[in-house]
């Protein structure tokens, strides 16, 4: 039965994406949330850890900090980066931000694929559903 309870233990805190001490300051996790181009859905995950945790996460303090974070993954560069590495886009950014993103993001796909990463769907890729690099032709 003891061995069972552990089980379980590891199990569940595996499950976590935040932990009672983060749950009480999220601002390191919202940044680095946004810094790395999470989506929406990444907060609720972080509620349930918290609530699991049995500690209420400040929220206000997540949000702020991961638009920070945002707005620093919302670049050419880190689109550039993204598209290179064959990571997936969850259409996080807005405005100016989403189209500088989105044109490093092509050049980074196209370089990805000049230098014979594979192609689509096959290749390295690391998100199944990651872009693919012939979707851009025109």
């Amino acid at each position: 039965m003891r061995k069972l309870l552990l089980l379980l233990t590891i199990c569940l805190s595996a499950c976590a994406t935040m932990n009672g001490d983060e749950c009480r300051a999220p601002a390191g996790i919202g940044n680095k949330d946004g810094r790395e181009g999470w989506p929406g859905w990444r907060l609720e995950q972080h509620r349930d850890s918290c609530r699991r945790a049995g500690v209420a996460l400040d929220e206000a303090a997540y949000r702020t900090a991961y638009a920070q974070g945002l707005r620093l993954y919302c670049s050419e560069s880190t689109g550039y980066r993204e598209g290179y590495l064959g990571y997936a886009y969850f259409g996080v950014c807005e405005g100016e931000g989403e189209r500088a993103f989105l044109k490093g993001m092509e050049a980074g796909l196209r370089a990805r694929f000049v230098e014979g990463y594979g192609d689509c769907p096959g290749g390295i890729w690391r998100n199944p559903h990651a872009w693919c690099p012939h979707w851009f032709e025109r």
